[in-house]
């Protein structure tokens, strides 16, 4: 993932506005357009941020969204705690030493679709007949195939990313929005300070790229789910989409940019803070090294079983020819033999050393989670209200 860099000074950036006659802190009402009145001076104040985002909703004609909340500090920190953690190879001190030195209030522009689509299909229906033997002097059945058609129809309320340099992050944490999820325009609210995107991915792309694939999907699967009796092959030939049914929303995103030893990643968090995607954690060499052979270890377990089980086939072998030469007792005295011993070898001896060894995998990854649930502090930076 790829992102424009960014930079930052030694203390974590917290924007505030302050009124430009007495210095007084502003108090930014809900859905300000621009101009803010100072309570303690009566002074108006122009908020630039306020102006561009504001021409931005209009010029895009965004019509609802999902707000960002800006006075979230705790809900932020958990969501943090679980993305600084969600990599068993994350250096166990990371919780302790992380420092969020920036964090970005992002409205990312989208286009919700309600969409319509059909499409013809074929496949192959089985019918149960039966036939006369001749070799084997009786009758038999059989199932005789022929070529099929059919109609599948789906409907669905999907969103697709508006902004390139977002898409990725975008899809990962919304791809599942439901209309539920949005707000009318009038009651969208998010930080003074946040920064609202211009659309810059064509609308025609993104539904190539995100919607079309998802509701051929879902044609496949109706039309598996409308089948009766045997059938086989089914085979999707075109389809109608109808992507007219659009609306241009917008959708807040917390970015944290944050400091580990010196070195800088970034965490994107979801705006109901339950959804988070990291960019490059910190990673333990030594963690990473002792993971490795962990998974080898179990790799390496594996093999050695089945060489072990391979001798258990011996028996089983000579049983075989023994029956055929001798007697045909011997066979089936000789295979339940071999087998029982094989399933109680292998239950007592080599199954332990597997288990032993993902048990020490399990232990392993437990220890970041351990990390997570003893951690009784704040992730530094993250802005507190």
């Amino acid at each position: 993932m790829s992102m424009k860099p960014m930079t930052y000074s030694d203390e974590p950036e917290v924007k505030a506005f302050h009124c430009k006659n007495c210095g007084a802190p502003l108090d930014i009402p809900k859905n300000a357009k621009g101009v803010v009145v100072c309570q303690n001076c009566n002074t108006e104040n122009v908020i630039a941020n306020l102006v561009k985002n504001m021409a931005i909703l209009e010029k895009e004609n965004i019509s609802c969204g999902i707000s960002l909340d800006s006075k979230s500090g705790y809900e932020l920190q958990i969501c943090m705690k679980k993305a600084l953690t969600s990599d068993s190879c994350v250096p166990l001190d990371i919780l302790e030493k992380t420092v969020v030195k920036k964090e970005e209030h992002i409205m990312i522009p989208a286009y919700y679709f309600h969409c319509n689509a059909s499409a013809p299909f074929s496949y192959e229906a089985g019918t149960q007949k039966e036939r006369y033997n001749s070799s084997k002097g009786q009758m038999e059945k059989y199932t005789e195939w022929q070529q099929a058609f059919g109609q599948a129809s789906a409907s669905a309320d999907l969103v697709a990313p508006g902004n390139k340099e977002y898409e990725d992050v975008f899809h990962k944490l919304y791809s599942d929005l439901s209309p539920k999820d949005f707000v009318d325009i009038e009651s969208l609210e998010y930080p003074a300070d946040a920064v609202i995107l211009s659309y810059d991915y064509p609308q025609n792309a993104a539904f190539d790229k995100y919607i079309k694939p998802e509701m051929e999907d879902r044609l496949h699967k109706n039309a598996e789910k409308s089948m009766h009796g045997e059938w086989r092959g089914i085979s999707m030939t075109g389809g109608i989409f109808d992507k007219s049914d659009m609306t241009r929303v917008i959708i807040g995103l917390y970015r944290l940019v944050c400091e580990y030893n010196e070195k800088e990643f970034t965490v994107f968090v979801s705006s109901d803070k339950n959804r988070f995607v990291c960019d490059s954690l910190p990673q333990d060499k030594d963690r990473v090294r002792k993971l490795s052979e962990l998974y080898q270890g179990i790799r390496d377990a594996k093999k050695q079983r089945l060489k072990k089980l391979l001798p258990f086939a011996i028996p089983i072998v000579v049983s075989v020819i023994l029956g055929v030469v001798i007697n045909p007792a011997i066979l089936l005295i000789g295979i339940v033999a071999s087998i029982i011993a094989m399933i109680i070898y292998n239950k007592k001896v080599l199954a332990p050393v597997v288990k032993a060894g993902k048990e020490r995998l399990k232990e392993f990854e437990d220890e970041v989670e351990t990390v997570r649930e003893n951690f009784k502090g704040s992730i530094q930076g993250i802005q507190k209200f």
